[in-house]
């Protein structure tokens, strides 16, 4: 049971290291194809955004809390899409300059993550909080999950960026 979270990250870091460099309109890549053959897709189109956590000691003024609760665009990002079911079934695409991003995906719940191409240009959120490209936890981690029942050309989604989960005193701020 202790060695689950590892287990979960490999699987995380693998799906991102085959990361296919693709602009929104490019075909995904798509892990199990089998498992898509005999299926309806529905077509998804929305926007990713984050925000960003307080990462300091103290209780922050409101402007600052404002601040780091502002959604922003996810700029050239690559999300990934794992069936809940089976994590072993992945849908990558890639957001573009505005946070746009368009993908086919069958029918499920999908949960959400992304890959380290965010920290090339997203660089004040990694400065923000603290947090290097050598961080997988950070990358990896389980970011929500979407419900696809039909084709969607609005969907929003929301990514709360946690602050460093590899700083080794993350668990002694308030």
């Amino acid at each position: 049971m202790r060695y689950l979270p590892i287990v979960i990250s490999c699987i995380l870091l693998f799906s991102c290291a085959n990361t296919k460099k693709n602009s929104i309109n490019d075909d995904n890549q798509v892990k199990a194809d089998s498992f898509f053959e005999n299926t309806t897709k529905y077509n998804i189109i929305g926007t990713a955004f984050y925000s960003t956590m307080y990462c300091g000691g103290a209780k922050p003024p409101d402007d600052i809390e404002e601040f780091h609760a502002k959604p922003r665009e996810m700029i050239e990002t690559t999300i990934v899409f794992k069936l809940k079911t089976d994590t072993t079934i992945f849908v990558q695409t890639k957001t573009d300059t505005n946070g746009r991003f368009e993908t086919k995906l069958p029918e499920g719940i999908w949960t959400l993550s992304f890959c380290d191409d965010f920290e090339n240009k997203n660089k004040n959120a990694m400065d923000i909080l603290e947090v290097t490209k050598n961080c997988k936890l950070f990358f990896n981690s389980y970011y929500g999950e979407r419900k696809v029942i039909k084709n969607d050309s609005n969907l929003i989604l929301h990514f709360s960026l946690r602050c460093n989960p590899c700083d080794p005193h993350i668990y002694m701020r308030p």
